[in-house]
């Protein structure tokens, strides 16, 4: 049983969730930093793919001063939302889903 004490719900409910290990919350800089590491899934066009990730990283870092990262993982789901501020009050963002057999 975890729990999390704040000053709102919705900040206590972000607590206990990063306590039981279902929220990870980072600052969002790129994906696949790596270039190498998509010629292992991508054969021939892997570098065409790798554009198209940088692409959304110059995006985000280029419009959004912070860019924030929301990773819920579960056993067999994951679900990511990058989400930057593009004025007060209005967020932009991403959603990712995967599902997985098993998902240590």
């Amino acid at each position: 049983m975890v729990y999390g004490v704040a000053v709102s719900k919705e900040l206590a409910f972000e607590q206990a969730f990063q306590k039981a290990r279902l929220l990870e919350l980072k600052q969002f800089h790129s994906f696949y930093t790596d270039k190498n590491y998509l010629s292992d899934y991508y054969e021939e066009d892997y570098e065409e793919v790798y554009a198209k990730y940088e692409q959304v990283n110059k995006f985000f870092n280029q419009r959004f001063p912070e860019v924030i990262m929301y990773r819920f993982s579960f056993f067999t789901q994951e679900h990511i939302y990058i989400i930057g501020q593009s004025n007060p009050g209005d967020w932009v963002g991403l959603y990712l889903k995967s599902e997985f057999v098993y998902n240590p």
